[in-house]
């Protein structure tokens, strides 16, 4: 009886160990898949600064009208329409202060936090 009872329990312990190993590979395929953007929904988050960071550069991935928003108000600094594939994000300017930078375009901003959001073009 003994070997039984013990022949039993090591077989639920490799279904368990399996089933441990599956659900965490499933796991693992969502938060990949998750992570995979191919597209930009409308007032989307790009890109943020916040003082004292390192500011960054990213592709604009759809063409559309990004706005700079200060964190402290409701309307944009300033729009710009960019095509993908051109920059948008936070840069160093002049004497290491931050700059907004938007394809061709530098805007200086002030030491708060902004962020810029995409939003699609209106259909004409």
């Amino acid at each position: 009886m003994a070997l039984a009872a013990s022949g039993s329990r090591s077989t639920r312990r490799k279904v368990k160990g399996q089933m441990n190993r599956m659900i965490a590979t499933i796991a693992a395929a969502l938060l990949f898949a998750g992570g995979c953007k191919s597209s930009t929904a409308d007032n989307d988050l790009i890109t943020q600064y916040n003082r004292g960071d390192d500011p960054s550069l990213v592709q604009a991935l759809e063409a559309g009208d990004y706005a700079l928003y200060s964190l402290f108000d409701n309307y944009p600094v300033v729009t710009y329409t960019l095509a993908p594939g051109q920059q948008v994000g936070f840069a160093k300017g002049e004497r290491g202060r931050v700059v907004a930078v938007a394809g061709d375009n530098k805007v200086a901003v002030e030491d708060k936090p902004y962020e810029w959001r995409y939003r699609k073009p209106k259909k004409k």
